[in-house]
């Protein structure tokens, strides 16, 4: 399957992502194309979470000071890709999973470029709000089902429950880490009122 063009791959991703994982998997991706895509998959996200925000006319005092500028916006979220896959890859193997931190770093950059679909479709229904929140909250599913599918896949794991409630574990631990460090840093929430 390793052929096949991405615009299918992405099509193989909704519907067996499994499938999907085993490919991307065998396709063995150099250092330099994980890389390139990485920094090119949250360049895009945050250019487009950006636009979202003058789209919807949010005041800039209004939005998180870490988020006001597209390049830090970037920079956050090259990090967070790159946690990810290494948490994906040290978990994973704490629970006795086979896979690799170059399998992991592959899954996860795809699955953010299957996510600035979602991304997409949302900017296009901001003018319908109600429809753009529910594409919101799919989104929000198929993260969750897409990654646990991939990790099974990467580790050879088995019981896809065990390893959604563990990614959700980890995802509140590392959201509330993030959270805490960005305060310490001054970049979180502003607490000032909005006129």
């Amino acid at each position: 399957m390793t052929d096949l063009p991405l615009s299918t791959l992405a099509a193989v991703t909704v519907r067996d992502p499994d499938a999907a994982a085993r490919d991307i998997l065998a396709r063995q991706w150099t250092q330099d194309v994980q890389w390139s895509a990485l920094i090119a998959v949250a360049c895009i996200s945050a250019v487009l979470s950006h636009l979202a925000f003058r789209a919807q006319g949010v005041p800039p005092e209004a939005i998180m000071p870490a988020l006001r500028w597209p390049f830090v916006t970037a920079g956050i979220e090259i990090a967070i890709l790159w946690f990810t896959a290494f948490s994906l890859w040290r978990v994973g193997r704490t629970f006795g999973g086979a896979g690799d931190a170059r399998g992991a770093l592959s899954l996860v950059v795809w699955l953010q470029g299957m996510l600035i679909g979602v991304q997409v479709l949302q900017f296009a229904l901001l003018g319908a709000p109600a429809l753009s929140s529910l594409v919101w909250l799919v989104g929000v599913g198929l993260a969750l089902w897409w990654f646990t599918r991939f990790a099974m896949v990467l580790h050879g794991f088995s019981s896809p429950v065990r390893v959604m409630g563990v990614t959700l574990l980890v995802a509140i631990s590392l959201f509330s880490a993030f959270s805490l460090v960005l305060a310490f840093l001054g970049l979180g929430p502003s607490t000032e009122p909005v006129n």
